[in-house]
This record gives structure tokens, C-alpha cells and sequence, in this order.
């Protein structure tokens, strides 16, 4: 391979799209990362539009926490290629595989909230962020990479087109899952899965394959972190909300809540973590399979090596514990439903959240105004408590002719259950949110046994996508019209129409479409007839013929074999013709060119050796 104004050193990494090297640029004396474009997928000019894509937009993100592009080409052969910033220090997953601090997860989050801000505010959504994709200089400084399949939210439809399901799985917001609509929040999705991976060094939901885990971003619910790791449950559960609208609207207000929890008890206003605090004798993120809750303040970063990985099983029970009758607010709040909604024994006792504002420490007041405090005090809890009556007085049960009247639609399209005024559970107040903390009406615990009265819906019950089948064969429609017949890898028509086969083998459309991509082959195939160089037809026309044969469309298969035929007649009439006219260079090479379409063919064998004497 030859790139103007570098020289190849070494491969780094090859991809599904790309294949990375290290390269040095000749001119500037500098090494760099090389990206190239697949050959394979040169020829749809899908692909090399979204890979130059990938490349104007790093250039137009100037932030110290973007990976810097240099330059950007296409060599006279057709190979797309740009050149970026070498970066040396490994990537995330790998850190997360060794095991690192909160501290250092908290400085790499808040880098990446940064820079998806930055991107998110000049228009784009990345749409795969993962910890491979964030990588670090020789500085240790995060940077995210890899916008190879990021959505510039103005762009053409034909190069981003709605119904594409693009992202890495595990880290997949639900809206990719279902191929719809993006907007940064699908970014703040996969941020939170980032985090709960450097939590617990797995992802939320894992499958067999690829749409399995899809699903399970669709349907199933955030699996609870460890109770050593519940203060950060509230971020974790509002950051994979299954709806946009109930996640963080912003990467502000993620960073905001992510520093709320790591620095409660400390001024806000302090500068984000240093690689020096990442340093310090901070708490380990761990992944064995019982936590020592009592030593995890002072484990060393050394012994995450050598701990075994957490195995978690959807059939895993999850420990509830029974409430108690409690007459007073203190009591309910050391009841905690489930342990990821547990408050901090440091808290409890004042019945506040964790997740919410952290105790900052008052100024100590002049002893002639120790009575202030008390009485301040008292005031917010008399002021709280008629606010409650008041609010409870509004919303008083409707009278039962009132109730009777209501549809059910408009039932379902109540969103947020009213706690009865009977329930004193207390469970963490959702981040971000303005909550007096004398208050003990609360939402009701999420993950507690469904309300089956007019209070509260059971939303698990409620159908939230629509059928798998469905969506797929939209997808496949939307690929043949994109040219996409079978690739990419797993974004293509034909395994689309494959996947939907594994759902129902007897699916009438699945079996249409199939045949109709071995059709396009054999139309390309036609349409590549007339050119000089026949491995373009060649190509095609094998394509087609794999097709028919391995999905059994007859009709594809006998067009295939008439065509080659055909092609294998006119290859031998002319070279039997140049052959008496003696121009023997001409009739090897069209001898040649027929056993190229069958090389068993006796006439183009024996004229080719006649030929050549």
C-alpha cells in the first residue's frame, strides 16, 4: 500500500471498516495514525462518504479531549485514508480489565461528558461510545475517538438514514436497538453503561448474541450495582432510563450528578480529579464475586488482578428486605426495598439523599446566635409538613363516578404513580431533582411488587417496542434501498432478513427478500456485462450464483448458469477467431479470460496450448 506523504511502520488495530496503522508522516517527520477504509467497502459510496464523515468531523472538534485529525485523502488506487493523533496509552476497557480507583473513573467520565458536550453542542451524536473508543496520550489524558458511525443531525438522510441500527451492542441505547431516532441522550445512555462497566467490570445486560442483548436494552430493567456501590445507582438507573425524555437531558447535568456522589461532603466547586488523585489510596472498583465491604477503602489497585469475575445470572435472586411497620419517617428510611435504593448510614438518620446535594459544612455562627439553627430548623419542618397537607388535600382520590368516567387511555398515559398517603417507605429521590429532604412522600420504589389499584401502573406489563419481526424487515427495506445487499457485517439487508428467519423460519417476507438480494447481484451482474474488465461482472455474477445456491432460489441459479454460458461461448468464438487470424497473444488471453469463468473447459484448454506453440 502506497500513501502519499507516509510510510507504513506497523498495523495497530483492523476493525469491521478500518484497518489502523502506525505511519509516519514524511514530511513533518512524525508518527501517526493511519485510518484506512476497507477495500471491500470502497465500492459502495455509502461507506467511503460515511468514513469521510468520521474525518471532517473530528477535524471540526478542536477539544483536548477529541482525538486530533491531521489530514485526509484518497490515494489514485481508491483507498480512503486519513491521518489522527497517535495515541500510546492503551485505551479504557483494558484499564477496566486491570481494575481501577473511583477517583480515576470519575476523572475519565467527566473528561468523556466533556467532550460528548463539545460534539453535542456543534451538532453531532457519536453513537458508540465504549471504552475502547476512549483512548489516552502520553499525557494519561482521555480521548474519545472513533466517530466512524457518528450522526451529524443535519445530515442527508442518505448517508444516515432513519431505520439503521448502528452502535456497539452492549453499549446500544434502546432507541439504536430499535433502528429509530438519536439525539445526545442516546449518547448519555451508552455513558451510563460505560459507567456501570467501570463499576462492576461488566456490562448491565449480556446475551448470546448481538440482538439479544438489543432486547434486553429494550425490555429488561437496570440490574442493581452491589451494595458497596449503591450511591451510585441513582446515576446508573436515570442514565439507562429506557426513555429519552427520563434520562439526563444533557452531559452537564450528568457530570453534575456523577460529582454531587463523588465529592459528597466537599466544596462542588473544586476542580474535576487529577491524574494525581487518580493515584491516591482511593477505593478500588472490584469484581469478585463477595466484596469485602469492610476493606474496600484501603484495597490496593495491585489486587484487582488476581480477582475472579463476577458471575451474574438474569435467574440470580435479588435480596429484598421486608419493611417494617414503622410509625415515624426515621424508621422507614433504614427500610430500603432493594439495595441499590439504600441510603448511607451517615444519612439515614437525617433523611437525606445521597444523590441529591451533598452536607456541605455551614460556617460556625456567633455564639450569640446558636438558637438559629434550631429554629430555622423547626420552621422548614412546620412549612414542609403544610405543604404536604396542601398537596395531598389537592390531590385527593376523584369521587367513584369521576373514576368511572376515565378511559384507558388516558389511564396508560399516566406516567408517574402517586405513593397512597398510607406509605411511609422513603427510597432515594431521582438525581437531579429539587427534593426537601423533611419530605418522606416519595415515588414509589421502582423495582418493589407492581401496584395493582388506580394508584400506580404496572409498566412492566406495558408493550414499549414494536415487534422485532416488524422493525427487522423495515431495517432490510430501508438497506436495499441503501444499496447495503450484504454489508456491512450484521447491517445489511440479507442478515436482517437471515435474523428474521431465526424468529420464524416459514416468514414469507424474509424468504421474498432473500431471493430479491440474489436478484440485485445478478442485475449488477448485468449491468457490469459491457465493461473491459469482466472480474466486476465475475464478481457479481458468483455473488448471485452463492446466493441461489445456498438459499435454494432456482430462479437466480439457472439465470447465473445461462449467463456464464453465454459469456463462456463468446470468450471461445473470439478466441477461435483471433486463433485463425494469428494473432496468438489475443487468443491466449480471451482462452484465458473463458477458463477463468470454468476451468474444466475442454475447447479453452486445448485452444489455449494450440495457442501457445
Amino acid at each position: 500500500m502506497d500513501f502519499p506523504g507516509y510510510s507504513i511502520v506497523s498495523e495497530i488495530g483492523r476493525g469491521g471498516m478500518a484497518t489502523v496503522y502506525r505511519a509516519r508522516q514524511v514530511m513533518l517527520d512524525r508518527e501517526v495514525a493511519l485510518k484506512v477504509l476497507n477495500r471491500a467497502l470502497s465500492a459502495e459510496p455509502s461507506n467511503a462518504q460515511r468514513f469521510l464523515q468520521e474525518a471532517r468531523m473530528l477535524a471540526s472538534l478542536e477539544h483536548p479531549n477529541v482525538v486530533s485529525v491531521y489530514d485526509v485523502g484518497v490515494t489514485p488506487d481508491g483507498s480512503y485514508y486519513f491521518s489522527m493523533q497517535l495515541l500510546e496509552g492503551g485505551d479504557f476497557s483494558a484499564r477496566l480489565q486491570r481494575g481501577v480507583s473511583e477517583a480515576e473513573v470519575v476523572r475519565v467520565l467527566t473528561a468523556v461528558a466533556d467532550a460528548l458536550a463539545y460534539a453535542h453542542a456543534r451538532g453531532y451524536v457519536h453513537r458508540d461510545v465504549t471504552p475502547s473508543n476512549i483512548l489516552f496520550d502520553t499525557e494519561d489524558k482521555p480521548r474519545l475517538t472513533d466517530f466512524g458511525i457518528a450522526l451529524a443531525m443535519a445530515m442527508s438522510s442518505r448517508i444516515t438514514a432513519s431505520g439503521l441500527s448502528v452502535g456497539t451492542s452492549h453499549y446500544m441505547s434502546p432507541e439504536q436497538a430499535r433502528g429509530g431516532e438519536v439525539d445526545p441522550r442516546s449518547d448519555i445512555y451508552s455513558l451510563g453503561v460505560v459507567t456501570y462497566e467501570a463499576l462492576t467490570g461488566h456490562t448491565p445486560f449480556r446475551g448470546a448474541d448481538s440482538f439479544a442483548v438489543a432486547y434486553a436494552h429494550v425490555y429488561e430493567p437496570v440490574p442493581p450495582l452491589p451494595e458497596a456501590l449503591s450511591k451510585w445507582q441513582p446515576l446508573v438507573d436515570r442514565s439507562l432510563a429506557k426513555n429519552p425524555e427520563d434520562r439526563f437531558q444533557d452531559c452537564a447535568a450528568f457530570t453534575a450528578a456523577l460529582r454531587r456522589i463523588a465529592f459528597a461532603g466537599r466544596n462542588l466547586d473544586a476542580a474535576p480529579p487529577t491524574r494525581a488523585d487518580a493515584d491516591a489510596p482511593t477505593r478500588v472498583i472490584l469484581r469478585p464475586r463477595e466484596r469485602p465491604v469492610a476493606n474496600v477503602e484501603a484495597t490496593p489497585v495491585e489486587a484487582v488482578a488476581e480477582a475472579p469475575d463476577v458471575k451474574v445470572s438474569r435467574d440470580t435472586p435479588t435480596l429484598r428486605r421486608k419493611r417494617p411497620k414503622a410509625s415515624s419517617d426515621a424508621a422507614a428510611a433504614d427500610a430500603p426495598t432493594v439495595p441499590y435504593l439504600r441510603r448511607p448510614a451517615a444519612l439515614a438518620d437525617a433523611g437525606k439523599s445521597p444523590a441529591i446535594e451533598p452536607p456541605v459544612e455551614a460556617p460556625q455562627a456567633a455564639p450569640q446566635r446558636r438558637w438559629l439553627g434550631p429554629v430555622l430548623a423547626l420552621l422548614g419542618v412546620v412549612l414542609a409538613v403544610g405543604a404536604i397537607g396542601l398537596w395531598r388535600l389537592s390531590h385527593r382520590a376523584p369521587a367513584p363516578d369521576a373514576v368511572a368516567t376515565q378511559t384507558a387511555p388516558e389511564t396508560q398515559a399516566t406516567a408517574t404513580p402517586v405513593t397512597p398517603a398510607a406509605s411511609t417507605e422513603s427510597p432515594a429521590p431521582e438525581l437531579g431533582a429539587e427534593v426537601d429532604s423533611t419530605d418522606a412522600t416519595v415515588i414509589d420504589d421502582p423495582m418493589a411488587t407492581p401496584q395493582t389499584s388506580s394508584d400506580g401502573l404496572d409498566t412492566a406489563a406495558q408493550q414499549t417496542v414494536i415487534d422485532p419481526v416488524k422493525a427487522l424487515l423495515a431495517l432490510a427495506r430501508n438497506d436495499i434501498a441503501e444499496r447495503r445487499y450484504s454489508s456491512p457485517p450484521g447491517r445489511n439487508a440479507l442478515d436482517r432478513y437471515r435474523l428474521v428467519q431465526r424468529f420464524e423460519p416459514n416468514n414469507a417476507d424474509a424468504r421474498s427478500g432473500i431471493e430479491q438480494v440474489a436478484g440485485i447481484y445478478l442485475r449488477l451482474a448485468d449491468e457490469a456485462a459491457g465493461d473491459d474488465d469482466p472480474s466486476l461482472w465475475l464478481g457479481y455474477l458468483q455473488r448471485a450464483d452463492e446466493l441461489a445456491q445456498q438459499f435454494k432460489v432456482t430462479a437466480v441459479s439457472e439465470g447465473a448458469a445461462s449467463r456464464r454460458a453465454a459469456r463462456l461461448k463468446q470468450l471461445l468464438d473470439a478466441a477461435e477467431v483471433a486463433a485463425t487470424a494469428w494473432n496468438r497473444d489475443e487468443a491466449v488471453r480471451l482462452y484465458e479470460r473463458a477458463l477463468t469463468l470454468d476451468p474444466t473447459q475442454r475447447d479453452a484448454k486445448e485452444g489455449l496450448a494450440q495457442a501457445k506453440r
